[in-house]
């Protein structure tokens, strides 16, 4: 009786060698990819909590303009009918679009210029900014209200200047939603891994219309 056997294959030692070096060197570009990955999901999650958080402040800010008076004269530009959203009224959802890999991330926003602010949307933002102040400190989301011209009235420390010059803010008083990404300021800490503006080298900023009925 005749033992047939059959050689197994082994692949030589510099096979081995050199398959291990080639997993070792594509490491780091794997480990990139899914860094990218996980940053861009990052700034999508910032920019629909933005815009809930957005929504919101827009809404109650419509209210005071409302119970206020203020004059059609005072309150912007009148918004053209756009047919798209009337087969979604009264909805108006707003989904995140910022993507790392297509938009282009903007140098630091412009700092604000002097001017001056219309008493009585001054007056609405004085209401308003211990609101905003309160929420700040739970979403860790810097805001900034503006009048119908541009100027801050509640915020931050830049009440009383305008910042109608922003890309961002001139799309918003036109009456359209508008988002970007913009580096970081050098001398500010990175925020906690919590923050809304998270651990990344830009942060996200949305403009968010407010409008009214009539």
């Amino acid at each position: 009786m005749r033992w047939l056997s059959k050689e197994r294959w082994r692949p030589r030692l510099a096979t081995v060698v050199i398959a291990i070096l080639i997993v070792v060197m594509a490491l780091p570009l794997v480990g990139l990819f899914f860094f990218r990955l996980y940053e861009n999901q990052l700034i999508r999650q910032t920019e629909g909590e933005l815009i809930a958080q957005g929504a919101v402040v827009a809404a109650v800010y419509a209210r005071e303009v409302r119970a206020a008076g203020i004059p059609q004269e005072k309150l912007g530009a009148p918004i053209s009918a756009d047919p798209a959203r009337d087969n979604n009224y009264p909805y108006e959802p707003i989904e995140p679009r910022l993507d790392l890999a297509s938009d282009d991330v903007m140098p630091m926003r412009p700092a604000a210029a002097p001017a001056a602010s219309d008493p009585a949307f001054a007056a609405i933002g004085a209401k308003l900014s211990g609101i905003l102040d309160e929420t700040q400190k739970t979403t860790l989301a810097g805001f900034r209200l503006l009048d119908p011209r541009g100027v801050v009235i509640a915020g931050g420390d830049e009440i009383g200047q305008s910042l109608s010059g922003v890309e961002e803010v001139r799309a918003a008083l036109s009456g359209a939603y508008a988002s970007e990404l913009r580096l970081r300021i050098p001398d500010q800490p990175p925020p906690p891994l919590y923050s809304v503006s998270r651990g990344t080298r830009v942060r996200v900023f949305v403009a968010m219309p407010v409008e009214l009925d009539g």
